[in-house]
């Protein structure tokens, strides 16, 4: 079915060029695109760029001069990327994502370790030391009994 849009919302309109833009379409071809499909396509089109708009911006976690991006494995501080293995990649992102709440020690294992108790070994004190002395030891706090925390510098 074929359709035709009257512009009674201008705003929607704009809103919706803006989406098609975004898209590749310029402004000559943007009713030609809305002219072509129908009503339901376009929303399901729409609705699909505005959640890989959102995916895209959740991918990205910023927590003061740090950048953290999930999909790329990668972590930025000040805009100077960071050399992390695998394992503190894990470990910083955790942390991060925590938003300053403690992390429990289980977790952080299971998270690189698949098992919630560590048998007679300090790998994880490890794994936290090296994480220190690459973006500096006043970052992650350690909490008696608990955890750890990511510390943002003037909080």
């Amino acid at each position: 079915m074929k359709w035709m849009i009257v512009a009674a919302d201008e705003r929607l309109m704009q809103e919706l060029q803006v989406v098609l833009q975004r898209n590749g379409c310029d402004g000559d071809s943007t009713v030609q695109h809305l002219e072509a499909g129908s009503l339901e396509e376009m929303l399901a089109r729409v609705h699909a760029l505005f959640n890989a708009q959102q995916k895209i911006e959740t991918d990205c976690v910023e927590v003061g001069e740090f950048t953290l991006q999930l999909s790329r494995k990668m972590v930025w501080r000040a805009g100077k990327p960071l050399e992390l293995t695998p394992k503190e990649f894990v470990i910083l992102s955790r942390l991060m994502l925590a938003k300053g709440e403690a992390v429990q020690r289980d977790t952080l294992l299971k998270d690189i370790y698949q098992w919630a108790t560590e048998p007679a070994t300090n790998t994880l004190e490890v794994h936290i030391h090296n994480l220190r002395e690459k973006i500096g030891k006043a970052y992650i706090k350690t909490l008696r009994g608990v955890g750890y925390r990511f510390i943002v510098q003037g909080k």
